[in-house]
């Protein structure tokens, strides 16, 4: 079991993925597990199925004559039988114990492509909830870590806090110290322990959500040294990038996620004419443009109604591929199109899907998660708010062209995110 978990942390564009390749090419004796955010970077069409790998990587599929009916199952299978497995995120994260056994037993290497979302707020069940079933001594919290214990006689299955017993017997729930007892869920450290080394490859991973959460629970870490990277020139970048700053009119918006939820849909507007306005001063069309905001503005929300669509920049169209990567036409001869949406979420990291883009606007001010970061600042590992800030929005930018090293617009219609983005690009120490 890896009792250290090891950190390539280097700038998105100095060939990390290339490197660990190349890394495991010369380690061909261990048995490796590669977990990346998107089905696109394991799947058979990603760089772990090229000519540059000499790793035999299987991607976990359904299979129901063979009687796989989960990708799941298709994981366990892959596992039990000691194959390199390249998977996302999403199946690593939903990994139960028995596949965390057959790691350990079968003494993989385990390499993280990217942070992986490991603690979130829990809203499931409220702090009154909590503070009901304290009094009638159903539960204790734990003292050294917010661990919410169930301590009484187990509920029936109608029970409405039956879900909350299965749930802590499961060591999932922790609760603050502070704010009312505000809950959050975390998945089982076990899932960066049960191999026999485990490497993160990332950027900006000091103080951020996952350093600190690892941190917490006792896991240390330290640099992963076995591969080289190269360094990406700063003042190139600050050459091919036009930046935008904010207008007078859209800094009047609050740009949080909370902000967002408290202003009126005029305001939501104003955020909608920026990203209009900044793609005609430059030219630029549907297929030119990413944009992101809360993915709640992206449609109607249901409470009340508001949403962010700023006309003639809600779409772009790419010709239909087949298989083998040709254009397809239909009937008549005429090239047939996909509709894609010009907004991207604002932490999406690893994809190269959005590499033509150059027009960018960036209209949210981000901060960690408001539980997750009293969570871990109450147990004394307090994430740092601008690194998370500059995190998101430096992997955000490099979804676009830039990461072929070609000009790139972009617009930040927030102070903060603005501010943080400009330090990061002026120093070369970073």
């Amino acid at each position: 079991m890896a009792e250290t978990v090891e950190i390539l942390d280097s700038i998105m564009g100095s060939n990390k993925t290339n490197g660990i390749i190349k890394w495991m090419n010369d380690n061909p004796k261990n048995k490796y597990i590669y977990i990346s955010p998107l089905l696109s970077e394991v799947d058979e069409s990603s760089r772990l199925y090229g000519d540059d790998c000499n790793v035999e990587f299987n991607c976990p599929s359904v299979n129901t004559e063979d009687g796989v009916i989960s990708k799941s199952d298709a994981l366990l299978n892959l596992l039990k039988m000691g194959a390199n497995i390249s998977a996302t995120h999403s199946l690593y994260l939903s990994m139960s114990n028995e596949h965390m056994k057959e790691i350990e037993k079968q003494s993989y290497v385990l390499i993280i492509d990217e942070e992986v979302g490991v603690i979130d707020s829990f809203d499931l069940y409220n702090s009154d909830d909590l503070s009901y079933l304290i009094k009638n001594k159903d539960v204790e919290i734990d003292k050294d870590d917010g661990m919410v214990c169930w301590v009484g006689d187990s509920l029936g299955e109608n029970n409405k806090y039956k879900r909350f017993e299965n749930l802590c017997n499961t060591k999932t729930i922790y609760t603050t110290k502070r704010f009312d007892n505000v809950m959050v869920t975390h998945l089982p450290i076990k899932l960066f322990t049960c191999a026999e080394r485990v490497i993160i490859m990332t950027y900006l991973f000091k103080d951020s959500i996952l350093d600190c959460f690892l941190r917490l629970k006792g896991i240390k870490v330290r640099p992963f040294l076995e591969v080289t990277t190269s360094k990406v020139d700063k003042s190139l970048l600050r050459d091919l990038i036009t930046l935008v700053p904010p207008s007078k009119e859209v800094l009047k918006v609050r740009q949080t996620a909370t902000g967002y939820s408290k202003q009126s849909q005029a305001e939501c507007n104003i955020v909608a004419n920026y990203i209009r306005g900044v793609a005609r001063k430059y030219n630029a069309t549907s297929y030119d443009v990413m944009y992101t905001f809360p993915k709640e503005l992206v449609k109607p929300n249901r409470k009340n109604g508001k949403k962010i669509r700023p006309k003639s920049f809600i779409e772009y169209k790419t010709p239909r591929l087949s298989c083998d990567g040709s254009v397809l036409f239909d009937d008549d001869g005429n090239i047939l199109y996909d509709n894609h949406s010009c907004w991207l979420y604002s932490g999406c990291r690893a994809t190269n899907k959005y590499s033509f883009k150059w027009c960018l606007i960036h209209a949210f001010d981000v901060y960690p998660n408001v539980p997750v970061e009293a969570y871990l600042s109450d147990y004394g590992f307090a994430p740092s708010r601008n690194q998370v800030a500059l995190s998101q929005i430096s992997q955000w930018v490099w979804r676009s062209r830039i990461r072929k090293f070609e000009p790139i617009v972009l617009a930040i219609s927030n102070k903060h995110m603005y501010d943080v983005f400009v330090e990061w690009l002026n120093d070369d120490n970073i």
